[in-house]
């Protein structure tokens, strides 16, 4: 019943916050690789849903698909499903980052995925190497960064995987790094994430730089 309902609307399916994040994810993914054309439907799906369309700090576009979690307000809440919309030709922060959450992301068109791994013992002289930002979100959903590093962070090994409609990524909190580009076309992917953790307990690591500016302190 529920497909049928998805095939006459195109309208998501509803996240069910009595299964997991992981769970949740199968179904979106389906329902928008069902679509016609989702690089276009996306957009226009998410503006009339209501939950919410911004622009991420990272310079793509999230679209939420159920309601945002937001700290303390929905603690029963299991996660959040949104769609990241990677419009041709768009100009993406240069930030390796981490994530304070579990996440599953499906690819729709095309997306670069690369994968770092800092060398944290290595000290470079200052001036070279990034800058580290520690950033997490309040109980009110918004997120603070602030710098924790000098510019001494190495990289001394990255590895990008070419990622196509239908491909599955994720990482694990924390200690894995990544950072993406679209191709030519553009890519949306669809994500579902478990709830992040709120204040020091949820602080993850964005890389950036030294001539790139610093992040917003609150976004």
């Amino acid at each position: 019943m529920t497909t049928v309902t998805w095939l006459r609307t195109n309208r998501p399916p509803t996240y069910n916050g009595s299964e997991s994040h992981q769970d949740n994810f199968g179904e979106f993914f389906h329902w928008a690789l069902e679509l016609k054309n989702p690089m276009r439907q996306i957009p226009t799906i998410g503006e009339d849903l209501g939950f919410g369309v911004r622009r991420h700090p990272l310079g793509f576009i999230a679209i939420y698909l159920s309601q945002q979690v937001a700290g303390l307000h929905t603690l029963g809440r299991t996660g959040t499903a949104r769609a990241n919309f990677y419009p041709p030709g768009i100009k993406l922060a240069e930030d390796i980052h981490s994530h304070g959450f579990e996440f599953v992301s499906g690819v729709i068109g095309q997306l670069l995925n690369t994968r770092h791994h800092p060398d944290w013992d290595t000290k470079l002289p200052d001036g070279e190497g990034l800058i580290g930002y520690q950033t997490y979100v309040d109980a009110f959903g918004r997120n603070h960064t602030a710098r924790v590093t000098d510019a001494v962070v190495s990289v001394p090994t990255s590895k990008t995987e070419t990622l196509y409609t239908g491909a599955i990524y994720s990482l694990r909190p924390k200690i894995e790094f990544h950072s993406v580009e679209a191709g030519e076309d553009g890519a949306i992917t669809v994500f579902c994430k478990s709830p992040g953790l709120v204040g020091p307990d949820g602080m993850t690591l964005i890389l950036r730089r030294p001539e790139e500016p610093a992040p917003p302190e609150v976004y």
